[in-house]
């Protein structure tokens, strides 16, 4: 049985493994593409570490990055119960060392991936000569209690979904894949921007998602029936996903976008524990995301170079961060 294979099943009985590690999302973020996964196992073969990973391949150079729409994927580590510290630090170093060893085994040119907030103990990898930046993404920690969630949300934000609410905003599920790719694109180009996601990815995960029952599109409409946003929304029995949002810049005073995310929590309050807004490192929407009472939450971009084109480019990198004091 191939590492894919166990993995499979492995998932299926660990919900526990993050939903972007989930062996039917990477199989839906990798289409048309290859995948496999890395495993540890105890003395008696049973899978308590799994690392998924894409890997491609360009001018005969092999590399693994994120597959797209993937915020993480790193490592998972079922640990056992009534582990000391002391035995949780160890087996973390263990597991790692052998993930390292499996990674430069593939002979690889660069490796990258962001891994799970729940991954703090990296110093294995650094001990190995890998780098880190630390990125941030932002949660609501607790959704069960939708009062309280309100409460928690900046004045502000108060104010523009209390005036939704009195408007004739009707939210509706329902849009099709291709509907939802086709306004999340129109609402980038209104901005200038282009939808860096391919189209047969978007819509592979969009579909995988809801066909699983763990998606939904979610549209909001003016008493005009103009159609103001819309969200793709993912989750598991854990966490909410705020993946793809998208809001037409000739509405984007009237409130929508706020409320498409109340309405969004509203939606999965009773699916999962928390919600997790997507990391993002940009000042304006970081700012956005705080409004909502939410807690910045560090996760780990982990990257090294093996091939010389590739070290070249990231010294390059390092040094022009430097010159622009970023």
């Amino acid at each position: 049985m191939s590492n894919k294979e166990e993995y499979k099943i492995y998932c299926e009985s660990h919900p526990d493994v993050p939903l972007f590690s989930q062996y039917w999302w990477m199989d839906a973020a990798c289409k048309g593409m290859t995948w496999d996964v890395l495993l540890y196992k105890n003395a008696s073969g049973e899978i308590i570490a799994s690392m998924p990973y894409l890997i491609k391949s360009k001018f005969g150079v092999k590399y693994i990055l994120q597959p797209e729409l993937t915020q993480t994927n790193g490592i998972h580590i079922d640990y056992p119960e009534s582990q000391s510290v002391q035995e949780r630090l160890s087996l973390e170093k263990k597991v790692c060392d052998e993930f390292i060893s499996q990674i430069e085994s593939l002979k690889t040119g660069y490796f990258m991936q962001c891994f799970h907030h729940s991954f703090t103990n990296w110093l294995p990898f650094y001990w190995k000569g890998f780098r880190q930046t630390t990125r941030y993404t932002y949660i609501i920690e607790d959704i069960s209690d939708i009062d309280a969630v309100f409460r928690s949300f900046a004045p502000a934000k108060q104010r523009q979904i209390r005036k939704s609410l009195k408007s004739n905003f009707k939210v509706r599920t329902g849009a099709s894949p291709e509907d939802f790719y086709n306004y999340h694109s129109y609402t980038l180009q209104q901005k200038g921007e282009r939808n860096i996601n391919s189209k047969s990815i978007e819509l592979s995960v969009i579909s995988a998602a809801i066909d699983r029952g763990q998606g939904v599109i979610l549209n909001v409409f003016d008493g005009d029936d103009n159609l103001h946003a819309s969200l793709f929304l993912v989750w598991d029995s854990n966490k909410a996903y705020f993946l793809l949002p998208a809001v037409d810049q000739n509405y984007r005073t009237s409130g929508a976008s706020s409320l498409i995310v109340f309405e969004a929590i509203k939606y999965v309050k009773d699916k999962c524990k928390s919600f997790d807004f997507e990391g993002s490192m940009s000042e304006n929407i970081e700012f956005s995301y705080r409004q909502f009472g939410t807690r910045q939450t560090p996760y780990f971009k982990i990257e090294k170079a093996y091939n010389l084109l590739f070290k070249m480019r990231d010294a390059f990198q390092i040094v022009s961060k430097a010159i622009s004091g970023k």
